[in-house]
């Protein structure tokens, strides 16, 4: 388009520019169908980091959990055949929605990586649904069977909630990475350090950490009467007070952690020296990686001593299951460390002490 000038040259008009369309992938918005999503903030800053690093957890945690529920499937299907009053169509219901939510998680997690690397939006459609559904469908069939058990004794009650608090743990890792896969929520360094650790730490660690320390000190009390003192009770401690007291423990020194680290995040706890804030945040590394170790060792005790036998009564199936949960707990410890930037502030120590 011209104008013409006064003298009779024509002069090229200011053409208003039109709007360009928005970046194709931006914070937290799906990226383009062939577009993998940019690297966020930190350590696992990259997508396709986190979901090769947390997807080899819930991989590992699928792989090794999956024996138990579908030992107890065959199990029941065994006593159902032998008498029809052994058919319990709930207990059955709730390990096959186990099995079902475990296969969702491994299929979402293989999807998801694909899905990122390519930055393929069909892929990550098929990703998110994969894993939300796989951690839904795994805690929904641990709640039924939780719901199984009627008038359960305390220190019965307290394992349970245990048992499921460990259901939900890794589910609501597979939860997290779902909603991940699908807009990069974990590109920010914050979010990650909320909800992929520190909340789930918080909520369910207390939890089994309250638990176990409970069952750990459970006496079971017998009431009885003698000719000589008259009725008095007699009470027993529980065997295995040392394992849970050792998983508790582990427990309590991971939530101390995470509050530490909720204190620091938020600037609750005011730390002006920088090198103060390195030896804190160290500090907060070594109490979750001991509290990993402690915990890990508890429950490698306890399956060992609460768990005897051969796979005839599903014996090394459970010990699977509590193998899949202490590894899955370790793999996730190496992630928090590795994000926290454990290298970097080992060097920044270790400089400053050459330079003193």
């Amino acid at each position: 388009m011209t104008d013409t000038a006064t003298d009779g040259n024509p002069t090229t008009s200011h053409t208003v520019p039109k709007d360009e369309p928005p970046p194709p992938y931006s914070d937290n918005k799906p990226a383009a169908a062939s577009e993998p999503a940019p690297d966020g903030e930190g350590e696992f800053g990259s997508p396709r980091k986190r979901i090769i690093w947390v997807g080899a957890c819930i991989l590992l945690y699928c792989i090794l959990a999956f024996w138990y529920p579908v030992w107890y499937l065959d199990f029941l299907g065994d006593l159902c055949d032998l008498n029809s009053l052994y058919c319990d169509d709930s207990v059955t219901a709730g390990y096959a929605m186990m099995v079902l939510g475990l296969i969702l998680a491994v299929i979402g997690v293989i999807v998801g990586y694909f899905a990122v690397s390519q930055g393929n939006k069909t892929l990550s459609y098929v990703a998110t649904a994969g894993l939300g559904l796989g951690g839904v469908f795994y805690v929904l069939g641990a709640l039924v069977l939780m719901a199984e058990v009627d008038d359960p004794e305390e220190i019965v009650l307290a394992l349970l909630i245990a048992n499921f608090v460990e259901v939900c743990i890794p589910a609501a890792v597979m939860i997290v990475l779902a909603v991940d896969v699908f807009n990069v929520f974990l590109n920010n360094e914050r979010h990650r350090m909320l909800a992929l650790t520190t909340v789930i730490y918080l909520v369910f660690g207390f939890m089994n950490a309250i638990c176990y320390a409970y069952a750990a000190n459970y006496e079971t009390c017998t009431s009885t009467t003698s000719s000589l003192v008259g009725p008095y009770s007699v009470c027993v401690d529980n065997p295995l007070e040392g394992e849970m007291g050792c998983i508790a423990a582990g427990y309590f020194l991971i939530v101390f952690a995470a509050v530490i680290r909720l204190l620091m995040e938020f600037e609750v706890i005011a730390i002006s020296n920088p090198a103060t804030k390195v030896q804190i945040q160290l500090l907060v590394i070594v109490l979750l990686v001991i509290g990993t170790l402690v915990l890990c060792a508890g429950y490698w005790a306890y399956i060992d001593e609460a768990i005897a036998g051969g796979s005839d009564y599903g014996e090394s199936q459970r010990k699977c299951l509590y193998m899949a949960f202490t590894l899955f707990m370790i793999g996730m410890c190496v992630i928090n460390a590795i994000d926290m930037k454990i290298v970097q502030l080992w060097k920044t120590c270790q400089a400053a002490q050459a330079a003193t």
